[in-house]
């Protein structure tokens, strides 16, 4: 019968590498969700933006009439379809949007709503 006790390098990986993994879960914790950033959603109909709204938080609940038929409600830095009168109802159910890059479209009103952030022009990834 083999002997399955851990050596000592075997502990000392172990640690090590729990220790790195940490590091990476914290890394991409701290920067994934900015609290400071300046959100804005932008709302376009048929492709041209009719509104920019400021996604501050702590501000208090509004009610954006987008054409007759389409509502949006924003507040404390985030923003959706509220009403629509579309068969499906796919933009109502897209739900809140609070982060930038994030975009929810009620294609037969062809109404749009896109956050974007402060920092815009700087890369996501880097791909060799």
């Amino acid at each position: 019968m083999k002997n399955t006790t851990f050596k000592t390098i075997d502990i000392i990986l172990i640690i090590s590498l729990t220790i790195i993994g940490l590091f990476f879960v914290l890394y991409n914790y701290s920067v994934s969700d900015n609290p400071q950033e300046s959100l804005t959603a932008i709302v376009k109909i048929n492709g041209e933006t009719v509104q920019t709204v400021q996604l501050n938080s702590g501000e208090t609940p509004q009610s954006i009439h987008i054409k007759e038929d389409v509502i949006l409600e924003r507040e404390s830095g985030r923003i959706r379809f509220a009403e629509s009168d579309c068969p499906d109802k796919i933009c109502v159910n897209t739900g809140w949007l609070s982060k930038s890059g994030q975009i929810a479209v009620c294609l037969p009103r062809r109404v749009s709503v896109e956050i974007r952030g402060a920092d815009e022009a700087g890369f996501d990834a880097w791909a060799y």
